[in-house]
């Protein structure tokens, strides 16, 4: 069981900066999970309540196939279990909901692989971006998007310090680095 402080809303965080996080809820996490640290949370942006988690094991000696390959959504509404459970072949170091679309969440993986899940579709990826010379070899650290609705690109970082910019329509290689 963790315990996880959900943030209030807006208006009521304005009127009360001193309460500015001030719920709690605690959610009952797979029994998988028990030697695995949060690595990386993040909340839906139109879906507010839903959230996301990422997780990496503890002890060293975690085998190939983990929970730490996989991303749970929460729903504050029902706490009970995960209400998605994605998978990914490679542990997810990063994950984050698409601010423009509430069916896609896209992860960020320690090869340095992107991987887009739809919500409405399978567990697994969607769509993967494909090794180059261009892209990541080493884990992602950061994602972000920028634009707005009509024109957007995704911004990743990785640990060996380089950054790229991509179109989610085309996964093959950065559309700048």
């Amino acid at each position: 069981v963790e315990k996880v402080l959900v943030r209030p809303d807006k208006a009521k965080a304005r009127a009360h900066q001193s309460d500015a996080v001030r719920e709690e809820y605690t959610i009952a996490c797979p029994s998988a999970l028990k030697n695995s640290t949060v690595s990386n949370l993040q909340w839906s942006h139109l879906v507010p309540e839903l959230f996301l988690s990422t997780y990496i094991a503890r002890d060293e000696e975690v085998n190939v196939s983990s929970d730490a390959d996989r991303v749970y959504l929460w729903n504050v509404n029902f706490i009970e279990r995960p209400e998605f459970e994605l998978h990914s072949t490679q542990r997810i170091e990063r994950a984050i909901f698409s601010p423009f679309a509430s069916e896609l969440v896209i992860a960020g993986c320690q090869s340095g692989k992107l991987c887009v899940y739809d919500l409405r579709a399978q567990k697994e990826p969607v769509a993967r971006s494909s090794p180059s010379a261009e892209s990541h070899r080493s884990p992602i650290t950061g994602l972000e998007f920028v634009g707005g609705r009509n024109s957007n690109n995704l911004i990743s970082v990785s640990e060996e310090g380089r950054l790229c910019v991509w179109s989610l329509h085309s996964l093959d290689s950065p559309v700048r680095k």
